[in-house]
């Protein structure tokens, strides 16, 4: 697995297992049980190296992991999913950003324990 060293804004805050829960049940899914731990510490955090995203041969970028219970942020993962569920497939939910705006998504279409990663 990638190592990847994460910034942590100076108003982090773990997310918490209520605040994943709600967004589970607010979009009517469930995430990874690797992801709910992880986003728990890394909570709307970005990487160091930027382009930390490996895509077969390519190295891509993200930008900022989505968080959860940050509304008044633009990265909060249930305002961005408001502001763009009109471009998305259903069942499909952002979980990351790169710098242009594109979004790192979890496909639910069909598995809905594990889910693809789609760009």
């Amino acid at each position: 697995m990638q190592k990847i060293d994460w910034h942590k804004r100076k108003t982090f805050k773990k997310a918490s297992e209520q605040e994943i829960a709600s967004v589970e049940e607010i979009l009517s899914i469930n995430f990874p049980i690797d992801y709910r731990g992880f986003i728990k510490e890394h909570n709307g955090c970005s990487p160091l190296d930027k382009d930390v995203v490996n895509i077969n041969s390519f190295r891509e970028t993200l930008n900022y992991l989505l968080s959860f219970g940050d509304d008044n942020r633009p990265i909060d993962m249930l305002r961005t999913y408001e502001n763009i569920k009109d471009r998305l497939i259903d069942n499909v939910i952002p979980f990351a950003n790169d710098p242009g705006g594109n979004m790192f998504c979890f496909d639910f279409r069909e598995q809905k324990h594990e889910p693809a990663i789609v760009f």
